[in-house]
């Protein structure tokens, strides 16, 4: 690279000779000091610090501040806010979304159908074993009538014959 090229070049040089304006006014340590600049805003910052369980209840404290009582969000995580501390505390991932909560409800909905369908199948067995118990006693007792009946008929027979 030439001299003059320097000059004109779009990458920072700080070995690059002065710059002149217009007016004659070198402008080089404004230039380069602008170049700093720019580096100390585009440095790398760490992109994410993994923060302590209290700072992130702070920070869902913070949120729900911010958010107002009027948005959609804040009384709702509100609500969750115990559910969620509680499960942050317990090192449990905390799952709060509407599609969790659903697979859940369906989960508790398919468990207590199991459950009834269980409780259904023991009644109906023990409904039929008293059906079949009461049967057997009627019978016993149709059969305990009549036999008294003919043993009636055959006292009364000789009553009467006496």
């Amino acid at each position: 690279m030439n001299p003059t090229d320097r000059q004109t070049s779009t990458e920072w040089n700080d070995d690059a000779i002065a710059v002149p304006t217009p007016g004659g006014r070198d402008i080089t340590e404004e230039i380069q000091q602008a170049a700093r600049s720019r580096a100390a805003v585009r440095s790398p910052r760490p992109r994410h610090t993994t923060p302590t369980k209290q700072q992130e209840l702070a920070i869902l404290d913070r949120a729900i501040d911010h958010l107002g009582p009027q948005s959609y969000l804040a009384p709702w995580l509100s609500q969750v806010k115990a559910e969620v501390e509680r499960d942050i505390r317990s090192d449990i991932f905390p799952s709060i979304s509407l599609a969790d909560a659903r697979e859940q409800a369906a989960a508790i909905i398919a468990e207590a159908h199991a459950q009834a369908t269980v409780i259904l199948d023991a009644a109906q067995k023990g409904a039929a074993a008293h059906r079949t118990q009461a049967y057997t006693s009627i019978v016993a007792a149709r059969q305990a009538v009549e036999t008294a009946s003919r043993d009636l008929e055959r006292v009364a027979g000789w009553v009467q014959a006496r």
